[in-house]
């Protein structure tokens, strides 16, 4: 009984594996370089001038291996690629072997070891394609980012574009604004200024105003007839002040005596009285305080303007305050 030694070759090229079945099958060596690249992948192995046959459908197509325990194996020799240069048999074998080819019928001997070799190569082939595959695809993957990162890139000068033209228009918008404001600042100063003018014009007028009324005295309480054409106001002044303030008004002139508008409150309407000398103006103005001090029914008092009594009624009250407070500290020192 022979006793077999297991030895692991040392895997060979694909040239050699390829030379090898081709001698297992030819009897001849077979001499082709394959490229440093193998881009197809060598799914079949069909050699020139042989059919594809199922090696599995003859019985004894391996030497020393028994048939029954290679029925599931089929094997199927293709032809090389397009890019493998196959010698060409010699001339004196070819039409002999053609012959034998086609009228053997018995089994091809193929050294099993050999076979094995091809599947193993043909599967590292398939592998590394697969991985040479698997490459292609990140290529076209990262040819895509290319593009879209090319477009952001586009996008992106776009936008800084867009940017460069917005500063710009700001430090316009800037400038605008400072022109805007330094008018605005002159315009306040301006709007200052006549606020100012306007209150000293308003001043001057009410002084105007309070100086024309200077002459003139209001009597309120004195009762009216209930025609108005029937009155004649001045000898009705003059008969209040002898008759109230025992005043002698025979001499006093005046330029000018009328009644107000009518009251809201139903009251006589104040009669106006514009003397035509200041000392007669006085003399009453100053008799009426005395005599009416406790009279409720009557009173005479100095024409303002409006705005004028509008403030004497608001500072008159802190005046009489600011006097009793200085009569107390007076009187406790």
């Amino acid at each position: 009984m022979a006793t077999y030694v297991k030895c692991v070759p040392e895997t060979p090229s694909i040239s050699e594996v390829i030379g090898n079945a081709n001698e297992s099958l030819y009897g001849m060596p077979m001499n082709m370089n394959l490229p440093q690249n193998v881009s197809t992948p060598i799914n079949n192995l069909q050699f020139q001038g042989i059919q594809p046959r199922t090696l599995a459908a003859h019985s004894g197509f391996v030497s020393g291996i028994h048939p029954h325990r290679h029925e599931n194996m089929n094997f199927t020799i293709a032809s090389p690629p397009s890019y493998m240069q196959l010698p060409q048999p010699r001339t004196q074998f070819h039409n002999q072997l053609q012959h034998n080819i086609q009228t053997s019928t018995s089994p091809v001997d193929i050294n099993p070891m050999t076979i094995n070799m091809i599947m193993n190569t043909i599967h590292e082939i398939n592998i590394k394609l697969e991985k040479l595959n698997l490459l292609d695809e990140l290529n076209n993957r990262m040819s895509h980012m290319e593009q879209k990162f090319e477009r952001f890139d586009n996008e992106i000068k776009d936008i800084r574009n867009d940017l460069k033209h917005q500063s710009e228009r700001l430090k316009d918008e800037e400038f605008h604004n400072s022109i805007i404001e330094d008018r605005m600042s002159k315009t306040e100063n301006a709007k200052e200024r006549l606020a100012w003018e306007n209150n000293e014009l308003r001043e001057e007028i009410l002084e105007m105003k309070c100086h024309s009324m200077k002459y003139n005295l209001l009597f309120s309480g004195i009762p009216e007839p209930s025609s108005w054409k029937d009155e004649n106001t001045e000898e009705v002044v003059k008969e209040f002040i002898q008759k109230e303030l025992n005043v002698d008004s025979t001499t006093m002139s005046f330029q000018n005596v009328h009644r107000l508008k009518q009251r809201t409150d139903g009251k006589p309407r104040s009669i106006v009285a514009r003397f035509t000398s200041y000392n007669d103006h006085e003399k009453v103005r100053r008799t009426a305080i005395e005599k009416l001090k406790n009279n409720v029914k009557y009173s005479v008092y100095q024409q303002y303007p409006m705005e004028i009594s509008e403030r004497r009624k608001y500072l008159l009250p802190k005046l009489n305050d600011a006097k009793k407070t200085w009569q107390t500290r007076k009187t406790s020192k």
